[in-house]
């Protein structure tokens, strides 16, 4: 197997370039655009983003992986790491794409990642190599999991974050809301109807790029006045994924108004057959008018009745909300991988996992709950 790192997204050699268009062309989170948006707000400034590919003896092409590669600066914990660019918040799995009709995957993400803590033939040795998210107990992650363990690393599993979601696939709206109770689902249409009658009651769903600039202010006036904090749905990432997802005919973003001002906002995102729920945001002034639950519903309605989606998804985090909408629940994980052929990666592994049952110990002395171990072998 031969390596090479190219930076960028536009530059790797076009057999690769084309293996990762056409998974964009069904996912926007395999897109080089995606990518680039992820580079663009890397959380670090000592960031490389770029592209690995590989290619068997013969010159064909085998895999890509868009990574970042972070040089962290200091004496002793000084290090080099390899990680995956994905999203935290669920909706962007690690990417590894392979050739069609490859066969033995697990074994060659094995080569893959034995090479690559090398960064090729000269290049610098990976101390760390960081992956997320995966979901736990998912055939993928457990691919990855074994193939890193089996390439020589010391690895360890963490908590990433939990997921409310709800596979609706051949659902209409009508379907989804029959899961609910008869008093349910009186609730969720008098408090429209309740609406419609005392206002002038206005939906709206923007889902170009056109439509997004004379909404913009409604959207950040509604956000400020929310329960949340602004800064976490008023940033430029999220409007840069706004128009990403416009431009991909992926934006689903609804406002509802009473009375030509707007009360509540939602921005999801439908790709590869998921609907993704980004944000949500009411007006505090109006939650006894249960502004929230009128346009969730009227959201639910746009992803299954017009968009067919097969899953819906809340994202990160337990909102108690969260579980009224979507009933089931999942654990994303990530990997460290500590190279043991390095100085700096035996001694991280051996402060993060070594360390681990002293760390519990400390905890439960204190009369504190130790975090649970993470197994993605539990049920394999």
């Amino acid at each position: 197997m031969k390596i090479e790192f190219h930076a960028g997204f536009d530059d790797m050699p076009p057999a690769f370039r084309d293996m990762l268009d056409a998974a964009g062309a069904l996912d926007l989170f395999n897109t080089r655009a995606w990518f680039k948006l992820l580079a663009r707000h890397g959380r670090y400034t000592d960031e490389e983003f770029g592209v690995y590919v590989a290619w068997d003896d013969d010159g064909a092409p085998l895999l890509v992986m868009p990574v970042a590669r972070i040089h962290r600066a200091g004496r002793l914990l000084c290090s080099r790491i390899l990680a995956s660019i994905a999203h935290l918040e669920n909706f962007a799995p690690v990417c590894i794409q392979f050739r069609d009709g490859a066969t033995g995957r697990q074994a060659l993400m094995k080569r893959f990642f034995s090479r690559v803590r090398w960064d090729g033939e000269s290049g610098p040795r990976f101390d760390l190599v960081r992956l997320c998210p995966f979901e736990i107990n998912s055939e993928y992650g457990v691919m990855v999991y074994r193939a890193v363990r089996g390439a020589g690393y010391w690895i360890q599993a963490y908590a990433n974050s939990f997921n409310r979601f709800e596979i609706v696939e051949g659902m209409s709206h009508e379907d989804y809301l029959a899961k609910f109770t008869s008093k349910e689902r009186y609730n969720i249409r008098s408090r429209q109807r309740g609406l419609e009658k005392k206002s002038d009651f206005d939906f709206e769903l923007i889902d170009t790029e056109e439509g997004l600039t004379p909404v913009i202010e409604e959207y950040i006036k509604v956000s400020m006045a929310s329960w949340k904090d602004p800064t976490s749905m008023i940033n430029d990432w999220i409007f840069d994924l706004m128009v990403l997802a416009a431009r991909h005919d992926m934006l689903r973003l609804g406002i509802l108004r009473l009375d030509g001002v707007a009360v509540a906002v939602q921005f999801w995102l439908v790709s590869a057959g998921v609907a993704h729920s980004v944000h949500i945001a009411y007006d505090e002034e109006y939650k006894r008018r249960h502004v929230g639950v009128v346009l969730t519903n009227l959201m639910i309605g746009i992803v299954l009745d017009r968009d067919h989606a097969k899953e819906m998804s809340y994202g990160f985090g337990n909102e108690p909300y969260k579980s009224t909408w979507m009933r089931d629940s999942r654990f994303f994980c990530g990997y460290a991988g500590f190279n043991s052929r390095s100085f700096r990666g035996n001694l991280q592994g051996v402060l993060h996992i070594i360390g681990r049952p002293a760390k519990k110990l400390v905890l439960r002395l204190l009369g504190r709950a130790p975090e649970e171990d993470i197994d993605p072998e539990i049920s394999k």
